[in-house]
């Protein structure tokens, strides 16, 4: 579920009514985008989402994909990345090493315009078998919201249905009873 202007500002209030409709069994918040990763001289475009790693175990199966490390440090305000395995082979890194972080935004500084940056240190790999081994990042939703901005909104909302056959019929009740604001997608 996401809104039609990009943030969702009340995404708990959102979220508990997502809940309350037949079908839905959990609901997690998102903030995503594509950035540059870079470690020793590789340098990698990505895909950075920012999770609540307590929601998104109720959501996603993130967790039970973990190969190395693991996603619980994402719990902590560090500026802590997991990716996927093939990515980090990519950028030759694993659990306990550093990737520098490239986002869209500019900063305006005295000297000028300059693009966000930050060094981010691997605390996790995941490995689902599928082409997001090779692309996905995720931090904590704080550490999003401080790379992509979003203050306290969110992108969107991952909900998890009864069944994944279920999810379409499922979804498509969502869409009428929640505001035109909102574009709701399934699988």
């Amino acid at each position: 579920v996401e809104s039609r202007d990009n943030t969702i500002s009340d995404w708990q209030a959102l979220s508990l009514r997502i809940e309350s409709q037949p079908g839905i069994l959990a609901v997690a918040p998102y903030i995503t985008e594509k950035v540059i990763l870079v470690s020793g001289g590789q340098l990698r475009g990505a895909v950075l989402t920012g999770i609540d790693p307590v929601l998104q175990g109720a959501v996603s199966r993130l967790a039970d994909s973990i190969v190395a490390g693991s996603l619980d440090s994402l719990k902590e305000d560090n500026f802590d990345v997991v990716l996927g395995v093939s990515l980090a082979n990519l950028l030759g890194v694993s659990p306990g090493d550093h990737v520098n972080v490239t986002v869209p935004r500019l900063t305006v500084t005295p000297l000028g315009l300059f693009p966000r940056s930050k060094r981010l240190r691997v605390v996790g790999l995941f490995e689902i078998g599928a082409q997001q081994d090779a692309y996905q990042a995720y931090v904590s939703l704080r550490t999003g919201r401080i790379l992509l901005g979003g203050d306290k909104g969110v992108q969107g909302l991952q909900v998890a249905t009864e069944g994944l056959f279920q999810a379409p019929d499922i979804m498509r009740a969502l869409d009428k009873f929640l505001e035109e604001q909102y574009v709701v997608q399934d699988w």
